[in-house]
C-alpha cells in the first residue's frame, strides 16, 4: 500500500496538530496490524487478516474469533460488526517512523539471511558473490531497498545504527565453523553491508551533521576491508575477496558526493603512513596499490568551484605522488586513478579545456597544454606496455577542436606521428587494442576529414607507395588498422553519425552495452560519392586489393589482417580476385584452424546471400563441391559444422527472398543499390537456370546426406530440405521439380506400412506420418538377430531399418519419378562416398584381413584438430555402407538410350549437361554395376550378404535391365547343371543362387516388373529371368547331399519370389506370362513341398520341409493357378478334377493366411477359366453347407437336388418362388406344394380349406406366402427362426425375396411383455399368436436385421416393423419399450437403427408414437429401467430384481401333458385346438428355442459397465428425427417442452446427446421454416454466420436467422455448443449462459409468428421444471432459459422466495450455485416486471432501429396474449437480427417501442402497485441478504439490488419507505443502515467497485431515514478516496463519475444554505473544489498532497469518527 510515503508528506507540512495526531495514530494502527499479519504468517496462525490457501476466505473485517487469545477492539465498522485485533506482543509506545524502518530492514535482514546460508552452505567454492547476489533478479527484494531508501530520507541516522549493529552482530556469530566457511560467509556478510550502504548514504544530504559518527565508522571500515590480503591465505574466497573490496570502493564513491574531504584525509593519512616504511617492500606496494583502488569510484564535484578546487587539489597531490614514487606498479596505479576520476569529468563536459577553464584562464591554458600533449606522445614509447597504454588512452581523451586550422593541424600531425610513424612497419605503442587507434582516426575525421585520409588512411593503407612496393612489402597491422577507420568513417557517414563516445567506467550494477550495427552493402563509388568520399574511394580500394595479394612474413598480423579482410566483405572487395575464387577462399576458411576466421567467413557467406543476389547460386553450388570433395565422412563433427553452415546460408538466402518478395508485392525497388548492376557482369557461368537447379543440387546433397547413421546430421539435413522447400516456392514458383521434402512427407505413411516390420503395425499406426518423425523412430528402431529364422524368411528383421526406409522412399514413383533434378545431382555424391566407405569394408580389400577384428577397433583418437573432432571407427563405416549401397543402387542413372527410361523433365536435364559428362556417367554405371556383382560372391559374412541383398535389390527399375546384363556371367554360372561332388563349391554355387533369387524378390517386391524390360511385348517373361527360374526349379527337384538350412532359404525366397512377379502384373496381362508346361511344373514342384498342409500320396520327408516353406508354396501355387488359363484343363478341373480335392482343403484351412488367399484365388480362378462350366458348377453345389464367403455361388445347385430337411428347404422354396428365372421359380412352387401335402395336411385341413376354394397353385409370392401363414400359424416361429438364420448369408437379391415372404408370418404375432402394464389394459376383441419367449426371439431377430441390412432392405424392414406394431394395439408400446433397452445397452451402434425403427413406425401410426415419446419426454429425472443389465445367453438382457420370467414360461409350457412338441407331431396339431393363455394364443417354439440372431455384436462387452439414460434422454433421441417425418402430428403443443430438453441437452458430456439436441433444434427451426426459406436455401449456408452466438451478428431477415441457426448447430454436432458448467459463487458470469439466453430469444423470435403463446408456456414449463427439478445443473438451465424470455417474475416470486428460504446460509457449493442461480435469475428478470408500453411516433422502416428487438417482441406478445388482440404480422425485411442482444428495431407500425433486454423499462414508465409490490419484495429479499455472512449471498444482494435501484426509476422513494417500514415491522433492531451494509462490500476484492457504485447512487437518496446516520457521506467520500489515488494520473470513468457524484451533491447540498452562511473558506467549498480538480485534472501537486487535502477538508465539513474510517481504509482491497 501506498500510505507511508502520504505519511510522511503530509509530516512535513505544517497542518493542524489534531490532524497530524490522528494520522500518525493512523500509521501506527496500520503498521501494527501489518507486523502482526506477518508474524502470523511466520508461525503459520489461521487469523482473519491471513488468507490462507487451504480455503480460509474469511475477509479482513470479519469479526469472526481467531485462534489468538488476546484481542483488541479497534472500532465498529459500518455494517455492524467489531473489529478484533490480536495484540500478540506490539509495543504501542513506539513511534511510527520507528516501527515502519523496524519492520522494513526486518524483512530485508530476513531474506539476506537466507541468501546467505544458501551461499555458504553451498559446495561449490567457485561461486562468486557479485553474480549470487544479483537484485535484478529479486524483484521483491530490490522494491524492498527502494522503500528503504525512499525512509532514509527521513530516519537515516536510525537506520545507519541499525545496519552497522546488525553488521557487527553478524560477524560474531558462526566461529565455530570450518575456516573457510567462515571466511566465505564474513565476505558474504560484507557484501550485504555495501549493498544496504550504496542504497541508503545518498540521503546523507538531508542529515548534514546527525550521520557523522556513522560515517567515519563507515570510511575506517571501507579503507580496512580494502586493505590487501595474500591471495594465497584466501584461496578459493580470492575472487569473492575482490568484489567486497570493489563494493566498498563504491561505498566511499557515494560517500565521495558529501564527505569527500574526510575521505581524502583518511585516504591522504593512509598513504603518508605507508610511504613512511622503508624499504618499499612487495606487501608495502600492494597495500598502497590497494589503498589506491579503493578510491576507484571517487568522484569530483564540478557543480560548485569550492568543490572542484578541492578535488583538483587532491588530484594535484596524486599527480605529486606520481612524480614522487619510483615503483612502476604504483605509477601504474596512480595513472589508472587519474584516468577513473578524469573520465566522468570529461565525458560530461569535453573538450577539457571546457574544464579547466573553470580555474584558471585561457591564454594560461593554450600556453601549457601543449606540453602535456607532448608528455603523453612521449609516454607512447615506453617500455612499459601499461603505461604506454595510459599514454594512448590519453589521446583518445583528449579532443582538440577549439583552435584555429593550423594550430589544429600541427597537433594533429603530431599525435599522427606519433601513433604512426612514417615509414614505420608498425604503430605505437605495439600490442595495442587497434580499436582505440581507430577510434582516434574516427574522431580525427569528424573534425578533418581530408586530413584522416590523406595524412593518416592513405599512409597506413600504403596508397602513396610504389604499386611494385606494395607487393615487396606488407604491414598488416598498419594496414589492419587503415582498413576498418575506412569502414568505420563510411559507416558513420552514411548513418550521420556523431563523433565516438567516451571510454566509460563500468561498474557490476551498470547494463551492457548494446552491440553497434553496422552498414554491410557493399561500398561502391555511388555510395562513395553520396557521402563525401568519391577522392579517397579509389586509392584505397586500390591499396586494399593490392595488400590483400601480399604476403607479409610475420603469422600473427597476417592472420590480424585476414581476418578484417574477411570481415570487410562485402563492404570492400577485392578486384584482383573473381568472383568464384573469392567464394571458394571463403568456403575454405569456414573449416579453418582458426576459430575467429571461421566465424568471420561464416558471415561473410552469410551476408553475400543476403546482399548480392546474383552470387547466391555461386556460392551454394561451390560449397556443395567443397562438401563433396572435401568434407567426407571420416570426421562427423567437421560434416556437422559445414551441414550448418549451409543449412544457416539457405535460411539467410530464404530470409532475404521473402524479403524482397514482400517489397515486390509492395512496389517498392532498390534502385539505389549500385552494387547490383555491377555485378551483372559477372553472373554466374555455371548453369542457365540457375536457381532451381541450384536449390535442387542442395536437395541432390541433401538426399545423399540421408544416409547418415547419426541422429543429429539427419535433423541438419532435414532442416536443410525445408528450407529449400520454401525457397523454392519464394524464387521459382512454378519453374522446379517437387521439393524433396514433400515427396518423402507424402511417402512416409507407404513406407511405414511396407518397409518397416521391424515394428507390429498397432505400434506403427500411431506414428506421425512425416519424414522428420520418421527418421527419429525408424532409426531409433533396434535389431535384434533372434527373431530372425531363416525358415521363415525374415531375414528382414536384421536388416538396418533406416537402409530399409530409405529404399522405399527411393521408389520409382517417390524420389526418381518427381525429383528427378535432385536425383541427378545426388547419385555422384552417394557413388563417391560408397567407394571410399567400401574401401574400408570391402572383405577383399588385403587391408581388411579380419574383418571382425576391425569392427572391435575403437575410434581414431589421432592427432586431429579440434574442430575435426574424432573419427569414425570400422563399424561406423559399416553402417554408413549399408544405407550408401541402397541409396546409389536405387538411384543410378539407366543407359542414356534406353527406352521409357526418362520422364520429360529427365531428358530436358540430360540435354543440358555436356556429352562429355554423360560418356563419363556410363564409364561409370558399368564400372558400378561391376562392383555391385562382385559384391554378390561374398561369403562368410550373413549380415554383409544381406547389405548386399537390400542394396541391389534397390537398383532402379530403369538400371535393372542393365544390371542383368551385367550379371549374364553370374547367371550363367548360377544356372549351370554341370555335376559337382564338390560340397563346398556346391554350397558357395547354391548361395550365390540364394543371393541372386533374393535381389530379384526385393527388387520384383519394389515394382520393379512394370518399369522395367522384364517383360517382353507378348505380355511374357523375359528369356533370361524365365530360363533362370526354369533352372532354379530343375536344381531345386534334386535335393540330395545338400545343406538342409541353405534348401529351405532358396525353396522359400524362390516360393515368394515366383508369387511375387505373378502377382505385380496385372490379371488381364498374365495369359503369357510363363508357358503352360512352366507353370505346371512349378506347381507340382510346390506341391511337393505341402505335404503337411495337403494330404497327397506322394508325400516326402516332412522334415525337409518348413511350416513357412509350405504357406509360400501355397501361395506361389495360388499365384500360378492365378496367372492364365488353369493348366490341363479337363484334368484339374473337370469332372472330379484333382484341384477340387486341394481347393476344398483349402476352404476347410483355419490359417488366416490360407483363407485371404484362397479368396482371391478362386474369384481369379473363376474370372479367368469362364471357359470351363465344371469350376462354376462345383462352387454351386457347395455353396448351401458352407461358409458366407461362398454361399452366393452356390443358389443354382440347390435346385437339382432335394435336401430332406424340412424347414431349410420350405423356406428357400418360399424365396425362390419370387425369382426371377421362371424355371426356377416354378420349379420352386411346385417343390413348395409337394412340401405343403406331405408334412402339413392332414384330412381335416384339407377338407377345410377344399370348401374355401382355395388355390394352391398362386404364382405370386406374397400371396403364396400369406396364405401358408394364415392356413398353419403354429410353425411361425420356426418359420421365422430359419429366415433369420438363412438372411444372414443370403446374397442382396435373396435377402429381399426372404424378407418379403416374412411379412406374411409376422401378421400373426402379437407381442407379450411381463414388464410392461399396459397389455392389461387391452380390451381388443381379438387376440394373435404369442408368448414371451417368441416375442424376445422376435424384436431380437429384427432389430439385428435391421442394423446388419437396413442400409440395402430398407422398405422391407420398414415394412416388417410396421406391419408388427400394426398388428395389435400394445405392440407399439412394447416395441419402443424394447428399443429404449437397446439403446441403454449400446448406445452408439444401435441408437441410429432404432431411430430409423421410430421413422418407419411414423408412417402407419404417427400420433400413438408421438404421445407415447412425450410422455416420456416429460420425465428429467427418472432412470429407464435402472436395474437393466447385460447378460451372454439371448435376449442378452436381464432386470436384477426379477425372477427368471423365461424359466418360468418354459417349465408353464413343458408341464402341459396333452401336448406333444416333438418334431414329428409339431405340425400335425390341429388348427382348433390351441391353447390361450391370457386370450393370447400360445405360439410353440421351434426346437432348441429357435435362432436368436448375434444381436450381441452390436452391444458393448459384458464386463462394460451399462450407462443410464433418463426417460427423458431416450424420448429425445427418437423424437429428434420423426419431426422430419411427413405426419399430419400438430406439434405446437409439444414445442416448448422439446425446446427446453434440446438446450438443456446442448451442453452434455455424451456426444449423443450433444448432437441430438442440436439436431432436434435444427428440425424445429425447418418445421416452420417453410414460410421464411426455402430448401434449396438451406443448402447454401454461409460461413458469415459462424458468429451466431455473439452479440453482434445481424442479420437482415428471418431467412437469414434460420440458415445461422441451422448452421450453427450443425457444425461439429458431436461437441457441446458451449462448456458443460454451471454458475457457481466463484463464477457467476458464465459464456454458456450468454450464449443459451442469446439462441432462446432467436428461437422464441423465429417461432412466435408459428405459435404466439411460445414464450408464456416455455416459461411456465422452464421455471416448473427448475424449483422441482433435482438435477442442479437441469435446474440452473431452466433458471437461464426462464431469464432469456424475458417474462415478467411476478408469478414465480414466492415459489422462488421459498427455495431461498430453505437454502440461504447453507455452506455447501451445491448450495450456493443453487441460490446463485435464483438469484441472478431474478437479477435478469427484474427489468421485466409488467413494463407497460407506450406507442411511439411512427418512423422510416429503413431507420428504424432499438437496442433489442427480441426481448421487446416476447413483452408485446405477453401483452398481446393478455389483452386477447394479436397484431397482424407485419413485413419485416428490414429487421436486423442478432442471435444475443439483437442490436435492431422492431418498424414502429402499429406496433409498440421495442425495449432493451437488459433494461426494458424506462422513466416515463409508471409501475403500478401491484408490480410496485412485487418490487419491493424484491428489495426486502436483496436487503436482507446484506446482512448474510456469506461472501457470494452478499455479493449477489448487491447487484440485485443495484438492478432494483435500476429498475425503480423515480419510485426508488417510495420502495425505499416500503422498506423501512418492513424493517420497522420486523422490530431489525441490528439494522445499521442500508449504506453501513453497501459500505461492508467495500472490504471485499470483488465488492468494491459494484459497493462504491451502489453508494453513489445513494447519494440522491441519503436523506431518507432507511439509509443510515449523518455519517453516511463522509463515509461515502471515505470509501471512495483508495480508488481515486490509485487512479490519480490516470483517472477511469468510474473514478470521474464518483468525483463528480460527490461534488454535485455537496453543490446542492450547499445550495440550502443559508446566503450570509456561505464563506470564501467553507470546507465544504474546498471539498467540491478538489473533486472538480480531480475530474478536470487540474490540481498542480501530486496525489498525497489532494489527498491531504480532501482528508482535512472532509474532517472540518463533518467532523466524521476518524478511526472508523481509518481501520476502514485498512480493511479496503486496494490498498
Amino acid at each position: 500500500m501506498e500510505i507511508p510515503p502520504l505519511l510522511h508528506e503530509l509530516s512535513k507540512q505544517k497542518y493542524m496538530p489534531k490532524v497530524k495526531a490522528e494520522l500518525q495514530n493512523i500509521q501506527n494502527l496500520l503498521n501494527q496490524l501489518k507486523l502482526f499479519k506477518h508474524e502470523c504468517q511466520m508461525q503459520n496462525l489461521e487469523v482473519s487478516i491471513s488468507n490462507s490457501n487451504n480455503g480460509d476466505l474469511r475477509r479482513k473485517g470479519d469479526s469472526r474469533p481467531t485462534n489468538s487469545a488476546e484481542t483488541l477492539t479497534a472500532c465498529e465498522l459500518p455494517w455492524g460488526s467489531l473489529k478484533l485485533v490480536p495484540t500478540g506482543n506490539i509495543d504501542f509506545s513506539i513511534s511510527p517512523d520507528c516501527f515502519a524502518i523496524k519492520s522494513n530492514l526486518q524483512e530485508i535482514f530476513g531474506i539476506f539471511e537466507r541468501k546467505l546460508n544458501i551461499f555458504c552452505g553451498d559446495d561449490n567454492q567457485d561461486k562468486y558473490l557479485n553474480k549470487f547476489f544479483v537484485l535484478s533478479e529479486d524483484v521483491y527484494l530490490e522494491n524492498l531497498l527502494k522503500v528503504l531508501n525512499a525512509l532514509c530520507e527521513h530516519c537515516l541516522p536510525a537506520v545507519l545504527s541499525t545496519v552497522i549493529y546488525w553488521y557487527e552482530k553478524q560477524l560474531q556469530c558462526h566461529f565455530e565453523e570450518l575456516l573457510n566457511q567462515t571466511e566465505r560467509r564474513q565476505l558474504g556478510i560484507n557484501y550485504i553491508f555495501c549493498l544496504l550502504m550504496v542504497e541508503v548514504l545518498p540521503q546523507l544530504h538531508f542529515f548534514p551533521e546527525s550521520c557523522e559518527q556513522s560515517v567515519s565508522y563507515i570510511i575506517a571500515l571501507a579503507f580496512k576491508e580494502v586493505a590487501y590480503r595474500d591471495p594465497l591465505c584466501l584461496g578459493a574466497n580470492y575472487n569473492n575477496f575482490l568484489a567486497v573490496a570493489e563494493r566498498y570502493a563504491e561505498v566511499l564513491g557515494v560517500l565521495s558526493q558529501t564527505h569527500a574531504t574526510i575521505i581524502q584525509k583518511v585516504f591522504l593519512s593512509s598513504l603518508s603512513e605507508l610511504k613512511k616504511e622503508n624499504p618499499v617492500t612487495s606487501l608495502t606496494m600492494n597495500n598502497i596499490i590497494a589503498l589506491l583502488m579503493a578510491m576507484k569510484f571517487f568522484r569530483i564535484k564540478t557543480n560548485q568551484i569550492s568543490d572542484f578546487e578541492i578535488g583538483i587539489r587532491f588530484l594535484d597531490e596524486l599527480g605529486q605522488y606520481f612524480l614522487e614514487t619510483k615503483q612502476k606498479d604504483i605509477k601504474h596505479a596512480i595513472a589508472g586513478l587519474l584516468v577513473e576520476i578524469l573520465l566522468p569529468v570529461a565525458a560530461a563536459a569535453y573538450p577539457l579545456l571546457t574544464c579547466l577553464l573553470c580555474i584558471c584562464q585561457s591564454k594560461f591554458f593554450l600556453a601549457n597544454w601543449t606540453q602535456f600533449l607532448n608528455s603523453i606522445l612521449a609516454s607512447l614509447k615506453n617500455k612499459d606496455p601499461k603505461v604506454s597504454r595510459v599514454a594512448l588512452e590519453s589521446v583518445y581523451v583528449i579532443r582538440n577542436n577549439c583552435e584555429g586550422n593550423t594550430a589544429t593541424r600541427n597537433r594533429l600531425e603530431s599525435i599522427c606521428n606519433s601513433l604512426f610513424p612514417k615509414g614505420n612497419r608498425a604503430v605505437v605503442p605495439r600490442d595495442s587494442p587497434l580499436n582505440i587507434f581507430v577510434k582516434i582516426i574516427h574522431f580525427i575525421a569528424q573534425q578533418k576529414l581530408e586530413y584522416a585520409f590523406k595524412e593518416i588512411i592513405f599512409d597506413l593503407l600504403g596508397c602513396n607507395r610504389a604499386h611494385s612496393v606494395l607487393k615487396s612489402s606488407l604491414y598488416p597491422e598498419r594496414m589492419n588498422i587503415g582498413i576498418r577507420a575506412l569502414m568505420v568513417i563510411a559507416n558513420s557517414l552514411q548513418l550521420k553519425e556523431g563523433p565516438p563516445d567516451m571510454p566509460r567506467s563500468m561498474t557490476n550494477t551498470t547494463t551492457q552495452r548494446l552491440k553497434k550495427m553496422y552498414i554491410l552493402r557493399p561500398l561502391t563509388a555511388d555510395i562513395a560519392r553520396s557521402i563525401g568520399l568519391e577522392q579517397y574511394y579509389a586509392p584505397c580500394w586500390k591499396a586494399v586489393d593490392a595488400n590483400c595479394c601480399a604476403s607479409p612474413s610475420e603469422v600473427k598480423p597476417k592472420l590480424d589482417l585476414f581476418r578484417t579482410c574477411i570481415a570487410a566483405i562485402p563492404r570492400l572487395l577485392p578486384e584482383s580476385m573473381s568472383h568464384s575464387e573469392l567464394v571458394e577462399l571463403l568456403i575454405r576458411m569456414t573449416v579453418h584452424i582458426d576459430e575467429e576466421l571461421r566465424i568471420h567467413a561464416a558471415q561473410t557467406l552469410q551476408t553475400l546471400m543476403n546482399e548480392c543476389a546474383d552470387w547466391r547460386e555461386d556460392i551454394i553450388h561451390a560449397d556443395l563441391n567443397f562438401l563433396s570433395n572435401q568434407i567426407l565422412d571420416t570426421y562427423p563433427s567437421l560434416l556437422d559444422s559445414s551441414l550448418r553452415l549451409l543449412q544457416q546460408l539457405m535460411f539467410t538466402w530464404k530470409t532475404t527472398a521473402h524479403i524482397e518478395k514482400k517489397r515486390e508485392m509492395n512496389g517498392i525497388n532498390e534502385k539505389e543499390n549500385g552494387f547490383v548492376n555491377s555485378l551483372r557482369m559477372q553472373i554466374s557461368p555455371l548453369l542457365t537456370n540457375s536457381v532451381a537447379l541450384a536449390l535442387h543440387s542442395v536437395e541432390g546433397f541433401a538426399l545423399a546426406m540421408l544416409c547418415q547413421f547419426r541422429t543429429q546430421t539427419r535433423k541438419i539435413v532435414i532442416g536443410i530440405l525445408k528450407e529449400v522447400r520454401q525457397l523454392l516456392v519464394l524464387v521459382t514458383p512454378h519453374q522446379h521439380d517437387t521439393s524433396v521434402i514433400e515427396v518423402l512427407d507424402n511417402a512416409t505413411s507407404y513406407v511405414y506400412n511396407k518397409y518397416i516390420e521391424h515394428v507390429p503395425l498397432s505400434e506403427r499406426q500411431f506414428w506421425n506420418a512425416d519424414f522428420a518423425s520418421a527418421s527419429d523412430k525408424i532409426a531409433s528402431i533396434e535389431t535384434d538377430s533372434c527373431l530372425v529364422n531363416s525358415d521363415r524368411g525374415n531375414e528382414y528383421f536384421r536388416w538396418d531399418p533406416w537402409a530399409c526406409a530409405l529404399s522405399g522412399y527411393c521408389e520409382y514413383r517417390f524420389l526418381i519419378a518427381q525429383c528427378p533434378t535432385a536425383v541427378f545431382y545426388a547419385w555422384p555424391i552417394v557413388n563417391i562416398r560408397l567407394n571410399i566407405c567400401n574401401s574400408f569394408i570391402d572383405p577383399s580389400n588385403p587391408q581388411n584381413e579380419n574383418r571382425a577384428s576391425l569392427l572391435r577397433n575403437s575410434k581414431s583418437k589421432g592427432t586431429n584438430s579440434s574442430i575435426c573432432g574424432e573419427s569414425l571407427g570400422q563399424d561406423s563405416y559399416l553402417s554408413l555402407w549399408q544405407k550408401y549401397l541402397v541409396m546409389a543402387c536405387a538411384l543410378a542413372p539407366p543407359p542414356h538410350d534406353s527406352i521409357n527410361s526418362f520422364t520429360r523433365a529427365e531428358n530436358d536435364l540430360l540435354r543440358s549437361i555436356p556429352s562429355i559428362r554423360l560418356q563419363k556417367n556410363l564409364n561409370v554405371n558399368v564400372s558400378f554395376y561391376q562392383k555391385m556383382i562382385s559384391m554378390l560372391r561374398w561369403e562368410h559374412m550373413i549380415d554383409m550378404r544381406d547389405s548386399v541383398v537390400l542394396g541391389i535389390g534397390s537398383i532402379n527399375p530403369f538400371s535393372f535391365e542393365s544390371l542383368l546384363y551385367e550379371m549374364k556371367i553370374v547367371l550363367r554360372e548360377a544356372m549351370e547343371r554341370k555335376a559337382d561332388n564338390n560340397a563346398r563349391r556346391k554350397k558357395r554355387k547354391d548361395l550365390l543362387r540364394l543371393q541372386i533369387i533374393r535381389i530379384l524378390e526385393v527388387a520384383v517386391f519394389r515394382g520393379v516388373m512394370l518399369c522395367s524390360g522384364c517383360i517382353d511385348s507378348e505380355n511374357g517373361l523375359c528369356s533370361v529371368l524365365a530360363d533362370f527360374f526354369d533352372s532354379m526349379r530343375q536344381n531345386l527337384e534334386s535335393d540330395q547331399d545338400r545343406d538342409l538350412l541353405l534348401l529351405t532359404n532358396l525353396r522359400l525366397h524362390f516360393a515368394k519370389t515366383v508369387s511375387f512377379i505373378i502377382h505385380s502384373v496385372p490379371a488381364d496381362k498374365r495369359k503369357n506370362l510363363l508357358a503352360n508346361d512352366k507353370k505346371q511344373s512349378l506347381f507340382f514342384l510346390f506341391t511337393s513341398w505341402c505335404s503337411r498342409s495337403i494330404a497327397s500320396s506322394e508325400r516326402k520327408r516332412e522334415g525337409d520341409v518348413g511350416t513357412y516353406v509350405e504357406q509360400r508354396a501355397i501361395e506361389a501355387m495360388c499365384a500360378l493357378l492365378c496367372c492364365g488359363p488353369i493348366f490341363e484343363t479337363n484334368k484339374a478341373i473337370g469332372e472330379n478334377g484333382y484341384l477340387y480335392g486341394w481347393l476344398e482343403t483349402l476352404l476347410d484351412s483355419t490359417n488366416p493366411i490360407v483363407e485371404k488367399l484362397i479368396e482371391r484365388t478362386l474369384s481369379v480362378m473363376i474370372d479367368l477359366n469362364d471357359e470351363t462350366p465344371q469350376l462354376l458348377e462345383w462352387a454351386i453345389n457347395i455353396c448351401y453347407c458352407k461358409p458366407s464367403n461362398i454361399v452366393k455361388k452356390c443358389f443354382r445347385s440347390l435346385v437339382m437336388e432335394y435336401p430332406c430337411e424340412f424347414v431349410s428347404i420350405f423356406i428357400l422354396c418360399q424365396m425362390l418362388s419370387a425369382d426371377v428365372d421362371p424355371c426356377v421359380s416354378e420349379s420352386a412352387i411346385e417343390l413348395l406344394h409337394l412340401l405343403r401335402r406331405q408334412f402339413l395336411d392332414d384330412s381335416v385341413t384339407v377338407v377345410k380349406y377344399r370348401k374355401s376354394n382355395v388355390n394352391y397353385f398362386l404364382i405370386n409370392q406374397i400371396e403364396i406366402c400369406r396364405l401358408l401363414a394364415k392356413t398353419y400359424p403354429k410353425i411361425t416361429m420356426s418359420v421365422f427362426s430359419e429366415v433369420c438364420w438363412r438372411v444372414e448369408n443370403a446374397c442382396p437379391s435373396r435377402r429381399t425375396s426372404m424378407l418379403t415372404l416374412l411379412v406374411a408370418w409376422i401378421e400373426n404375432i402379437q407381442l407379450v411383455d411381463q414388464q410392461a402394464d399396459f397389455q392389461k389394459n387391452d380390451t381388443s376383441g381379438t387376440h394373435g399368436w404369442g408368448s414371451l419367449e417368441s416375442s424376445h426371439l422376435i424384436l431380437n431377430n429384427l432389430l439385428y436385421i435391421t442394423c446388419a441390412q437396413s442400409a440395402e432392405h430398407s422398405k422391407e424392414i420398414s415394412l416388417l416393423w410396421r406391419t408388427l406394431a400394426n398388428n395389435y394395439p400394445s405392440n407399439l408400446s412394447i416395441i419402443i419399450n424394447y428399443l429404449f433397452t437397446m439403446v441403454i445397452l449400446s448406445p452408439d451402434i444401435l441408437l441410429p437403427h432404432t431411430k430409423r425403427i421410430i421413422c418407419y413406425l411414423m408412417d402407419s401410426c404417427a400420433s400413438s408414437v408421438v404421445t407415447i415419446l412425450i410422455d416420456h419426454l416429460g420425465n428429467v429425472n427418472e432412470l429407464f429401467k435402472a436395474n437393466l443389465e447385460r447378460c451372454e445367453m439371448p435376449p442378452y438382457y436381464r432386470y436384477q430384481n426379477s425372477t427368471d420370467m423365461l424359466e418360468k414360461d418354459k417349465r408353464e409350457v413343458q408341464d402341459d401333458p396333452n401336448e406333444d412338441l416333438s418334431f414329428d407331431n409339431f405340425f400335425q396339431l390341429n388348427i382348433t385346438d390351441e391353447e390361450t393363455i391370457s386370450g393370447i394364443h400360445e405360439l410353440p417354439m421351434p426346437a432348441y428355442g429357435g435362432y436368436y440372431s448375434p444381436l450381441s455384436k452390436f452391444l458393448v462387452p459384458i464386463s462394460q459397465s451399462i450407462i443410464s439414460f433418463s426417460r427423458c434422454n431416450l424420448a429425445l433421441l427418437h423424437l429428434c428425427d420423426i419431426l422430419r417425418c411427413s405426419s399430419n402430428v400438430d406439434w405446437q403443443e409439444h414445442i416448448p417442452l422439446l425446446l427446453i430438453v434440446s438446450i438443456i441437452g446442448l451442453d452434455s458430456l455424451r456426444p449423443t446427446i450433444c448432437r441430438h439436441s442440436r439436431q432436434t433444434i435444427i428440425n424445429i427451426i425447418l418445421l416452420y421454416a417453410n414460410d421464411y426459406i426455402t430448401i434449396s436455401q438451406l443448402s447454401n449456408i454461409l460461413l458469415s454466420n459462424q458468429m451466431l452466438l455473439k452479440s453482434n451478428a445481424i442479420f437482415c431477415s428471418k431467412s437469414e436467422l434460420v440458415q445461422a441457426i441451422v448452421f450453427c448447430m450443425s457444425e461439429k454436432m458431436e461437441r457441446p455448443l458451449w462448456s458443460n458448467e454451471d454458475i457457481t459463487p466463484k463464477q457467476w458470469k458464465i459464456e454458456s449462459a450468454e450464449h443459451l439466453g442469446c439462441l432462446v430469444r432467436h428461437l422464441a423470435e423465429l417461432l412466435l409468428d408459428n405459435i404466439p403463446l411460445l414464450a408464456i408456456r416455455w416459461t411456465q414449463l422452464a421455471m416448473g421444471m427448475a424449483l422441482s427439478s433435482s438435477n442442479r445443473h437441469i435446474a440452473g438451465r431452466c433458471f437461464q432459459i426462464a431469464s432469456a424470455l424475458c417474462q415478467s417474475p411476478s408469478p414465480w416470486i414466492p415459489g422462488l422466495l421459498s427455495r431461498l428460504v430453505e437454502t440461504v446460509g447453507e455452506p455447501h457449493d451445491e448450495t450456493q450455485s443453487y441460490v446463485t442461480d435464483i438469484l441472478l435469475c431474478l437479477h435478469t428478470t427484474v427489468g421485466y416486471l409488467a413494463l407497460s408500453q407506450q406507442v411511439m411516433p411512427s418512423q422510416s422502416p429503413t431507420h428504424a432501429r432499438s437496442i433489442s428487438y427480441t426481448p421487446a417482441l416476447l413483452r408485446q406478445t405477453a401483452v398481446a396474449v393478455a389483452s386477447a388482440t394479436i397484431s397482424p404480422v407485419h413485413d419485416r425485411k428490414e429487421i436486423r437480427h442478432s442471435m444475443m442482444i439483437s442490436e435492431t428495431n422492431e418498424p414502429t407500425i402499429g406496433l409498440c417501442r421495442s425495449k432493451s433486454a437488459t433494461a426494458l423499462k424506462s422513466t416515463d414508465v409508471s409501475v403500478g402497485e401491484e408490480d410496485l409490490s412485487a418490487l419491493c419484495q424484491l428489495l426486502s429479499i436483496s436487503v436482507a441478504l446484506l446482512e448474510s455472512t456469506n461472501d457470494n449471498e452478499y455479493i449477489l444482494a448487491l447487484h440485485l439490488l443495484d438492478k432494483i435501484l435500476d429498475a425503480a426509476g423515480p419510485d426508488r422513494i417510495v420502495c425505499l419507505q416500503r422498506l423501512a417500514k418492513t424493517v420497522n415491522q420486523l422490530d431489525w433492531t441490528s439494522f445499521s443502515g442500508l449504506v453501513g451494509l453497501i459500505v461492508k462490500g467495500t472490504a471485499m476484492n470483488n465488492g468494491y467497485e459494484l459497493s462504491l457504485s451502489l453508494l453513489i447512487k445513494c447519494l440522491d437518496v441519503i436523506n431518507e431515514p432507511i439509509m443510515g446516520n449523518n455519517n453516511s457521506l463522509p463515509l461515502i467520500i471515505t470509501v471512495a478516496l483508495p480508488i481515486l489515488l490509485l487512479n490519480f494520473d490516470a483517472p477511469t470513468p468510474l473514478c470521474i463519475s464518483v468525483a463528480k457524484a460527490i461534488a454535485n451533491h455537496l453543490s446542492d447540498k450547499i445550495d440550502y444554505v443559508e446566503e450570509e452562511k456561505k464563506a470564501t473558506d467553507d470546507p465544504t467549498i474546498h471539498l467540491i473544489s478538489m473533486m472538480d480538480n480531480y475530474v478536470e485534472r487540474s490540481f498542480s501537486r501530486d496525489r498525497f498532497q489532494w489527498a491531504k487535502c480532501v482528508c482535512k477538508y472532509l474532517h472540518d465539513a463533518f467532523l466524521p469518527d476518524i478511526i472508523q474510517f481509518v481501520v476502514l481504509l485498512a480493511e479496503d482491497p486496494s490498498f
